[in-house]
């Protein structure tokens, strides 16, 4: 747009912006990083107790009048499986010590002392649960696929918190049908809002949906519409 000053995300990732075109037509782009960080994590970990209680199931039996008693799982000495240890990755991992999890994390490029730094074949091998938690680019669009998902060895628990580009939902389909995985939660799709021909949707059983959501609380989106305001005055 010819009248067009400055773009600001709400939110983080610019994935969605043209930053090429931004530039040739000398138009700043905002965004906010790390700014819902903790209510991105706090899904996550939503995420991870629902798996681990299996609290849907448990729901569900109970409204039908079945007093089904199920096994479910301590979230103790589990591994986490954290792939990108950038903002939202540290929130998580500090929301998950009190749980007495075990923490390993990918990232090329942010490191941590307190946690162990693990290639992604070993995520995959070692983890209970793995959580996705990078920012999308072009080299790392679809890079969680069949090939990747044949590693695992504990039939862990997905969960993608970060983008839909992330993943080929037909090789996680692949993988929960084969039981590679035991469950898929995630807030995001490669094409939204999300389509009835979804394969993953022949899973309702084993996965848990959420519609790009994680940042959509009363006290979040009150605190980035002022800074956007702000920003804007500034």
């Amino acid at each position: 747009k010819k009248k067009c000053k400055h773009i600001i995300k709400w939110g983080m990732g610019l994935d969605s912006i043209d930053l090429s075109e931004a530039e040739r037509k000398k138009i700043p782009v905002s965004n906010f990083p790390g700014i819902f960080k903790k209510e991105v994590a706090e899904l996550a970990i939503g995420f991870v107790l629902n798996f681990s209680r299996k609290i849907l199931d448990i729901d569900k039996n109970t409204k039908k009048i079945l007093w089904k008693r199920v096994l479910s799982n301590s979230l103790k000495n589990k591994c986490v499986g954290l792939i990108g240890f950038g903002n939202i990755g540290k929130e998580i991992a500090r929301k998950l010590k009190p749980f007495d999890t075990k923490i390993f994390y990918n990232d090329l490029k942010n490191t941590s002392k307190k946690y162990k730094r693990i290639n992604l074949k070993k995520v995959f091998q070692i983890s209970d649960y793995i959580i996705i938690a990078c920012d999308l680019n072009k080299k790392n669009y679809g890079f969680i696929n069949k090939k990747i998902l044949l590693n695992s060895k504990k039939k862990p628990y997905l969960i993608n918190i970060a983008r839909g580009g992330l993943v080929i939902e037909k090789d996680i389909a692949f993988a929960l049908s084969k039981n590679i995985i035991s469950g898929y939660a995630t807030d995001v799709f490669q094409k939204e809002p999300i389509n009835v021909h979804n394969k993953l949707l022949k899973h309702k059983n084993k996965t848990i949906f959420t519609n790009h959501s994680a940042s959509v609380t009363y006290e979040a989106v009150k605190n980035i519409n002022n800074l956007i305001a702000k920003k804007i005055l500034k």
